[in-house]
């Protein structure tokens, strides 16, 4: 049995979807404590990792688009 191989970007998109799990657990629990919700935080946060996971995206399908046409020189 052939096991798929995990590249880069795959490995790189689990870990930003971990880490915005892990942020809103960690978020839930400190503005429950302290009563404070850290807004600014939360959408800099967020637009990071969204930012960073579309333009994993972009890259893969780029890249997917790139290997079906031959290469031509200019």
């Amino acid at each position: 049995m052939k096991k798929n191989k995990l590249n880069g970007l795959d490995i790189y998109i689990i870990y930003c979807i971990v880490a915005c799990v892990l942020f809103a657990i960690a978020e839930m629990i400190v503005s429950s404590i302290t009563g404070i919700t850290h807004d600014s935080l939360t959408v800099a946060w967020y637009g990071f990792h969204g930012g960073e996971v579309f333009v994993c995206a972009m890259i893969k399908k780029w890249k997917l688009r790139t290997d079906d046409v031959p290469f031509t020189e200019v």
